[in-house]
């Protein structure tokens, strides 16, 4: 990756991978609306929990612009864990099924090519 502010960010979320308290390193990666905040924040929490909901949760806690941060964060999540690995009470969204068979037609178009 070229020397630019998401590898920057990037860079100082691995660093504070260690930190333990994880609103501190968060503050300091930035939970703002900006691209590279938000994604260096969204990684920060998947890569610091084991769950798709402890990975949201503390997305949420952050503070700042949670909604997009917990909306990249979840994003990835649930890419990692898998819809198995999202708790039933996350799965109340309008016509869930719906969203569940156009992933896997997707799914399917993309081995076809």
């Amino acid at each position: 990756m070229p020397d630019c502010v998401v590898k920057e960010k990037f860079l100082k979320t691995k660093e504070l991978l260690s930190e333990t308290d994880h609103i501190k390193a968060l503050m300091q990666i930035g939970v703002s609306g900006y691209v590279p905040e938000t994604v260096s924040a969204a990684f920060y929490c998947l890569c610091s929990t084991d769950t798709f909901r402890d990975a949201v949760v503390m997305a949420v806690k952050a503070g700042g612009d949670t909604d997009t941060t917990a909306a990249v964060c979840g994003s990835l999540a649930g890419t990692l864990y898998g819809l198995e690995g999202i708790d039933d009470e996350y799965k109340v969204v309008e016509d869930f099924h719906l969203f569940n068979e156009l992933t896997e037609k997707l799914l399917l178009i993309g081995k076809e090519n």
